[in-house]
């Protein structure tokens, strides 16, 4: 899936969490795996913290850069953003 960005960049960091959670609770009880998009390309580093977080308290199963459809791509700095605040496992 891929995150709310609007609602993300607006400061609704409780609707971003609730969009995740209800995807990963459905995809859960059929036992598919989560895969959180980002979009790094359109976040502030402090966006792309505050969206670690959120797919993470969610229990989504991974986080992702990009789709590649933004201007621009995922950085190594982003990278290694995100490894920093979703830990060495999946989310």
């Amino acid at each position: 899936m891929v995150i709310n960005v609007g609602a993300l960049k607006s400061g609704d960091d409780c609707l971003v969490e609730h969009d995740i959670r209800s995807v990963v609770e459905a995809a859960h009880e059929y036992k598919v795996t989560t895969k959180v998009i980002i979009e790094t390309a359109l976040l502030t580093d402090d966006e792309k913290i505050r969206a670690c977080q959120a797919a993470k308290r969610a229990g989504a199963d991974f986080v992702k850069t990009s789709t590649g459809f933004a201007k621009g791509g995922a950085t190594v700095a982003d990278i290694e953003l995100m490894r920093r605040t979703v830990g060495r496992t999946s989310v």
